[in-house]
């Protein structure tokens, strides 16, 4: 059945507009305040003895009367959203306050010296908030069933021979993604189509992987270095291909790619790039028990920021590897053509069939 004029959405309003209000609350009164008092809402902002604008900069009359003007607009879009509970208002008003948290957030992220620790984190929790919330309540939204599109869910079509085995997702933020791994990388990755079969999921792994990409507090060469271990320790092909690409561009040689399974006793390997691998070794087995005398160890080099970071970066590529190598996503031919360490199983499978021919 076609969809016809304004949809209203008919599951989770309650949810919806107790959301919607939530985020409008505190917009309104930011608005009304900033409009009323410029300048002592650039005084006394957020209020309750903190004043977190002061160190901004010198006071704009201009610039605040301007905040506190999109403010209320966008406050009371989000009231008149709640308030009719049409689908696309709804959608459009959140895809708003979202537009306006991101960059927000983000500036702030990157100016955490200019506060305290206790104002810092006030501060990245709310603006977190109002990014986060958003996105939940687009997914929320968009599983609502509404009027006058009543069409059952399509089947998913069967995977394509020596693909993924689920389908391919279409449309406008499939392509927008694939223009930035194309971007970054040179071509698209047959994961992107296949992760937007979850939307929530989609947006939310694309956001853990820029915040993480944007991680520089340990070498890019120990990361992938790691990353790589750990995609060879799982058997994952696509990831092994893409990281050894990225290996590559980040100064890993062709000699430490061939001695890859040998690290332990190669002379290509530094003994902190020795460390790292064992390190992502170790996180990549089916039941993770780092020893302490392996940690004290990564002490000796890395401070805890960048033990956090390290971690994550193996334990990112666990997921992927583990979701890829679940779903079968083929590799993407980065390193075509050029050495790759092969899975480990491969490999001892190479070693017994050598030994078994000579």
């Amino acid at each position: 059945m076609t969809e016809t004029g304004n949809c209203k959405l008919v599951r989770y309003t309650t949810e919806i507009r107790a959301g919607l209000v939530l985020l409008a609350l505190p917009m309104l009164v930011i608005g009304v305040w900033a409009l009323v008092s410029p300048s002592g809402f650039n005084a006394d902002f957020p209020g309750g003895g903190r004043q977190w604008l002061p160190v901004l900069g010198p006071y704009n009359e201009h610039m605040v009367r301007d905040f506190s003007a999109f403010n209320l607009g966008v406050g009371l879009l989000l009231v008149f959203a709640a308030a009719t509970i049409d689908r696309r208002l709804v959608q459009g008003a959140l895809i708003a306050v979202a537009i306006y948290s991101a960059p927000h957030l983000g500036y702030h992220l990157t100016t955490l010296d200019l506060y305290d620790t206790t104002d810092d984190f006030l501060n990245v929790v709310a603006l977190s908030l109002n990014l986060l919330v958003p996105l939940a309540m687009l997914a929320l939204a968009r599983s609502s069933v509404q009027s006058g599109s009543s069409a059952p869910r399509r089947p998913a079509s069967a995977p394509v021979a020596g693909g993924a085995r689920v389908s391919n997702k279409e449309g406008a933020l499939v392509r927008f993604t694939h223009w930035y791994t194309r971007r970054e990388y040179g071509r698209e990755i047959a994961v992107t189509p296949v992760m937007a079969q979850s939307r929530p999921n989609f947006f939310g792994y694309g956001m853990f992987e820029w915040w993480h990409e944007r991680s520089k507090s340990v070498d890019t060469k120990l990361k992938m270095l790691a990353a790589t271990k750990a995609a060879t320790k799982i058997g994952c092909e696509f990831c092994i291909d893409i990281a050894s690409h990225l290996s590559r561009e980040a100064g890993v040689t062709d000699e430490q790619l061939k001695d890859f399974h040998s690290y332990r006793t190669s002379p290509a390997f530094s003994p902190i790039e020795k460390l790292v691998m064992e390190y992502a070794e170790e996180m990549s087995k089916a039941n993770v028990d780092i020893p302490d005398e392996l940690f004290a160890r990564l002490h000796e080099h890395f401070d805890d920021e960048q033990i956090v970071e390290l971690t994550a970066a193996i334990a990112i590529e666990n997921f992927r590897a583990r979701f890829n190598d679940a779903l079968q996503i083929p590799p993407a031919g980065f390193s075509e053509g050029m050495y790759c360490p092969l899975p480990e199983k491969q490999e001892g499978q190479a070693v017994e069939a050598g030994s078994g021919s000579a």
